[in-house]
């Protein structure tokens, strides 16, 4: 999964034109590639979603170690790739990447509960699918 800051901190760090960092919780390879960093990589089922960095891009892919169905790298301006963070319930957090390829938004999520909710601790992580220029349909995910 990733790591609390890790990921937003090796994707500023990428968009600042710097080299990947070690991150606090080195996620599995998943669908990443020779020279890449993995940020997130998880099992659905049969299937993978990773989110890999680069020397200059961040890339998303989905699909099995045999063939990548779905793969979004950031456009050189990143202008396709949105970040997102939010902390609250005395100590729970969701961090995000949004990658965007036309009308569709494929959002990969982590989290964890905090001290204020039914389920103190509990993590979570997933891929949510949306379609329309704000998102506002869901078409799928997994998690």
């Amino acid at each position: 999964m990733i790591g609390r800051f890790a990921a937003t901190a090796l994707i500023a760090g990428l968009v600042a034109g710097s080299a990947p960092t070690a991150m606090t919780a080195p996620a599995a390879a998943g669908l990443c590639r020779a020279g890449e960093e993995p940020l997130y990589s998880c099992r659905f089922g049969k299937k993978i979603g990773s989110v890999c960095g680069g020397s200059d891009r961040v890339t998303y892919r989905f699909g099995s170690t045999a063939k990548t169905e779905m793969e979004i790298a950031s456009k050189p301006d990143w202008s396709n790739v949105r970040l997102g963070f939010v902390t609250g319930q005395q100590g729970g957090h969701q961090s995000h990447i949004r990658f965007t390829r036309g009308d569709t938004h494929y959002i990969v999520f982590e989290g964890a509960n905090g001290q204020a909710t039914t389920r103190p601790g509990f993590t979570y992580s997933g891929i949510a699918i949306l379609a329309g220029a704000h998102g506002g349909r869901a078409l799928g995910g997994v998690g």
